[in-house]
């Protein structure tokens, strides 16, 4: 199956193994083009993680027979260009970077609906759990990586942004949460990947001129 978002503010789900009747589903509720999308799974259960011009940051669940939007999550000064999903305490979270170059970290499981249906022990109903700041432009990309070598095999949260650097979180720290942080050479970063590379970890940043792999060992890690 795939999922696209479109323009028209829909998230369509398509048959990919037939010529006819391709469109499965089509889920309306952004009030504006979707910009990204992500396939999470939490508690055995798919979800979709989708962020659009209009700000918003929405979860849905296709197989639901009734509703199949589980929570939109509203806090973004700007469009969201990349969302993703993480764990936070060994708690599920949604992750999203906005064009207000601010990344925001969001309890998955914070709708009445999945607190019954899921039973999840130990979280709240708050939705909004942290505003990671500290880029000065927009953050146009967003991804999780757990790397023990880092710590206490922690999921990280990497970001990259129009400010040309990448910078990597710890969301469980208690005071400074970015590990570290360094600029690359070619302009702004389009994107990013984790990567394993000669059997070490990576991160792999797109800009506008070149691809680049930094390697855990690479001295910009050690940049603060």
């Amino acid at each position: 199956m795939l999922v696209s978002g479109g323009l028209d503010g829909k998230i369509n789900f398509w048959n990919t193994h037939t010529d006819m009747n391709r469109l499965i589903l089509s889920l309306p509720g952004h009030q504006d083009g979707v910009i990204c999308l992500s396939q999470s799974t939490f508690n055995n259960k798919t979800v979709i993680i989708s962020g659009g011009y209009d700000n918003i940051v929405k979860v849905w669940n296709p197989i639901d027979a009734n509703s199949k939007l589980v929570t939109s999550f509203i806090g973004h000064e700007s469009w969201v260009n990349s969302v993703t999903s993480s764990k936070l305490h060994k708690k599920e979270v949604a992750v999203s970077a906005g064009n207000d170059n601010k990344i925001k970290v969001w309890n998955i499981l914070c709708s009445e609906k999945l607190l019954k249906a899921w039973n999840p022990v130990g979280i709240g109903s708050k939705k909004l759990l942290m505003t990671l700041t500290g880029h000065v432009d927009s953050v146009t990309s967003v991804i999780t990586a757990n790397w023990s070598e880092l710590g206490n095999n922690k999921e990280f949260i990497i970001s990259g942004s129009k400010d040309g650097t990448i910078k990597i979180w710890d969301p469980e720290a208690e005071l400074t949460k970015v590990v570290c942080s360094f600029k690359i050479k070619n302009g702004p970063v389009k994107c990013l990947s984790d990567y394993v590379y000669n059997g070490e970890v990576a991160i792999v940043s797109g800009s506008l001129t070149s691809i680049d792999i930094w390697k855990k060992s690479s001295p910009e890690f050690k940049e603060g």
